[in-house]
């Protein structure tokens, strides 16, 4: 009976006597770049649309419908508005600023969020991560899921602590 990130029994993956190392393929260290790059976009996406967010919402105060009329302060608690006029007069705003400041590009849609598109990919990182990484062990970015949200994150972090701490890790660089 074997406990594996929340299997128990059976995980039927192919090598039982892998040795962790044997993860420190070229594909799993470019996969770990891959993640690596698109967290700190994400990240710095996300800080960069939410700053520009609050300074409208201090600018034009927008009131939620319950909480007797609590004042909206986060773009994330726009559902608590049901003033749909309000909400599509920050959010053309938001796109205005957001195309103004270099933030968000010409190509991208006006119903886009630059920080969610980010956020989209540091996701699709993440799983390709966790697919390639576990497929060795019979584990797929699905099956991690399922073991839970804490266990997959688990496993994305072991692997790139694996990786990172490697000898002759080199971090990616940017252009």
């Amino acid at each position: 009976m074997t406990h594996y990130f929340g299997f128990t029994g059976n995980t039927q993956h192919p090598n039982t006597n892998m040795n962790p190392k044997d993860l420190l393929t070229p594909s799993i260290t470019h996969a770990v770049n891959a993640y690596l790059m698109a967290k700190a976009y994400a990240e710095t996406m996300r800080k960069r649309v939410d700053a520009v967010h609050r300074e409208i919402l201090t600018e034009r105060p927008i009131f939620a419908d319950l909480d007797e009329g609590q004042r909206i302060l986060d773009s994330g608690d726009l559902y608590l508005c049901s003033n749909r006029e309000l909400c599509a007069e920050f959010y053309a705003e938001a796109n205005r600023r957001l195309r103004g400041l270099g933030i968000k590009p010409d190509s991208m849609p006006d119903n886009h969020c630059p920080a969610l598109v980010a956020e989209s990919l540091l996701s699709q990182a993440e799983n390709a991560l966790a697919d390639l990484s576990g497929e060795p062990f019979g584990l797929s970015a699905h099956r991690l899921l399922c073991a839970g949200l804490e266990n997959y994150h688990k496993w994305v972090n072991l692997v790139c602590k694996l990786v990172i701490n490697s000898e002759g890790y080199q971090a990616p660089t940017f252009a």
